[in-house]
């Protein structure tokens, strides 16, 4: 499902310049898995992923799974409740440590689904990759 809709942003013009924005949440408020979409740096993934697990109240248990332009961690949250966050892109990968790509996010927490936790956890990571667009660092 997911890769359907990473090949659908590719061609929406999310290839936007750095400051555009924080990317958007894509699904209703009580839908789950939640999904989001942003352009950010694909190299800044995995520090992305760890800051905004902690502010999340969620745990990154490591990647799962890696193909050319997708990426799925098994994520569990302080209940203990499996899930997982999966970030796909469009973009060509021999690109993708070069320039701001547009990526889709999903999460899920839990069998049936936690929205609004995930959606605090997708917000926290949409900010975060946008901060961390075209620059070394952020705080």
């Amino acid at each position: 499902m997911l890769a359907g809709a990473a090949l659908a942003v590719g061609g929406c013009g999310l290839g936007a310049p750095a400051g555009t924005g924080d990317g958007r949440i894509l699904t209703a408020p009580d839908e789950s898995p939640t999904r989001g979409e942003v352009t950010g740096d694909w190299e800044d993934l995995g520090a992305a992923v760890w800051v905004c697990a902690s502010q999340s109240e969620v745990a990154s248990m490591g990647v799962t799974d890696r193909a050319p332009g997708r990426v799925r961690y098994a994520i569990r949250s302080a209940m203990e409740e499996e899930g997982y966050l999966e970030i796909a892109t469009a973009a060509d990968p021999g690109s993708l440590d070069e320039v701001a790509v547009p990526m889709v996010l999903e999460v899920r927490v839990g069998r049936f689904g936690r929205p609004a936790h995930e959606r605090r956890f997708v917000s926290a990571l949409l900010r975060r990759l946008s901060r961390l667009r075209g620059v070394e660092y952020a705080r």
